[in-house]
């Protein structure tokens, strides 16, 4: 499934319009609309519960920077 983001505004007739879109003429699309945007207390609301949560985790002292390293190379290799 091919997806195509756009921030737009919605007009004073509560239109939105989308240009650009990377589909052919006459392709039936889904269009989803949100106003999901986090302003910057909200998104550092979040990042620091993130933190908090982490530093909680049992025996998270134990695990070295190599160990994550290799982690995240596992994960970008897709080796489960």
């Amino acid at each position: 499934m091919q997806t195509f983001r756009a921030i737009v505004k919605v007009g004073q007739d509560g239109r939105i319009e989308v240009s650009g879109a990377p589909f052919p003429p006459g392709e039936e699309v889904e269009v989803v609309v949100s106003d999901n945007r986090l302003t910057t207390t909200q998104r550092l609301a979040l990042w620091d519960d993130a933190v908090r949560k982490l530093r909680a985790t049992p025996g998270i002292d134990r695990i070295s920077d190599d160990d994550i390293e290799a982690e995240i190379a596992v994960h970008r290799a897709r080796i489960y």
